[in-house]
């Protein structure tokens, strides 16, 4: 509409200037917020986290669409945490999460944490884990993106 407007043509196209980095995960991928590997912190040397034991870990699925009220989702994965200590929620079939949806999640998230759970949510759309980044949700779990 601007070219038209004002009589000019667009730019050329110039390709981005980008790197893609995949992170591997640790045994099923989980590692805990604010333990990224490869973080250096001021105080010492990179550090490796320890895998974690694969016994305490619930595997639970967010997958659809989640919208409005997420009161039936979020009873869900309560249901899967089963008085475990670990959580990872697979959303290989998520496919929106609203904004509405994604407060109930934030909260939800910050509850477990606060009871000293560990959440992660894996495979997750890039969309919705940039979502997620906005929300502040990857503040108090781990979000791994989808590969492939």
């Amino acid at each position: 509409d601007y070219c038209v407007t004002f009589e000019v043509s667009p730019p050329p196209w110039e390709n981005a200037l980008c790197d893609c980095v995949v992170e591997q995960g640790a045994a099923m991928g989980f590692e805990p917020p604010g333990n990224r590997r490869g973080f250096t912190d001021r105080t010492g040397p990179t550090t490796q986290p320890s895998p974690p034991d694969t016994a305490s870990i619930s595997v639970v699925e967010l997958s659809g669409d989640v919208l409005g009220d997420a009161a039936d989702a979020l009873d869900r994965l309560q249901a899967g945490l089963q008085g475990g200590d670990r959580l990872v929620i697979s959303c290989a079939h998520l496919i929106r999460v609203d904004f509405s949806a994604a407060g109930s999640i934030l909260n939800w998230v910050a509850m477990r944490q606060a009871e000293g759970c560990q959440v992660q949510f894996r495979e997750v759309p890039r969309l919705v884990a940039a979502f997620f980044n906005v929300i502040g949700i990857n503040e108090h779990a781990r979000v791994v993106v989808r590969t492939g």
